[in-house]
């Protein structure tokens, strides 16, 4: 049996779903703090304060291409790494297949891309290193947005109490 906060009411339930949302997940590459996340783009002080000229996105997943099309519309140079063999990973390749030819002219994707550091450089500049296919490859933007992907927030205590 299961009690509310106030100790009032008790339910008899099988199964409770606590749907505690979702974070911005940041994996570990040295540097990912010199990354925006969405986080930093959706709020009323945003850290974006003009459109950047040339931006990298670290991840080909529904945020990444989202953002990744949402900078290039407003004229940005954009390069996309996916560390899968497909954009969109986890959607039909199917559905797949027939969208990502109507991106090739908005956004420049890499595949098989894995990210191995952002770093600065002078007049604000961030250096992204990759290695693809066995070689590393070192490209620069005014931007780099992170979006590797997302993971659940876990309530805290939620798992002493036996919940997770």
């Amino acid at each position: 049996p299961f009690c509310t906060d106030d100790g009032e009411r008790l339910f008899r339930v099988k199964h409770i779903l606590i749907a505690s949302g979702s974070d911005v997940f940041i994996p570990p590459i040295p540097g990912a703090n010199l990354c925006l996340t969405s986080h930093d783009l959706y709020k009323m002080n945003s850290a974006i304060h003009s459109c950047p000229s040339s931006v990298i996105v670290i991840g080909g997943g529904y945020v990444g291409l989202e953002t990744a099309t949402f900078f290039a519309a407003f004229g940005s140079s954009v390069t996309v790494l996916e560390l899968g063999d497909q954009l969109l990973p986890g959607i039909d390749s199917e559905i797949v297949s027939m969208l990502v030819p109507q991106l090739s002219s908005l956004i420049t994707p890499v595949l098989s891309a894995q990210v191995l550091s952002v770093t600065s450089q002078s007049e604000g500049k961030k250096r992204v290193k990759y290695r693809h296919n066995q070689t590393e490859v070192d490209i620069s933007a005014e931007m780099v947005f992170m979006a590797a992907g997302r993971r659940p927030v876990i309530p805290d205590g939620a798992r002493e109490a036996g919940v997770v």
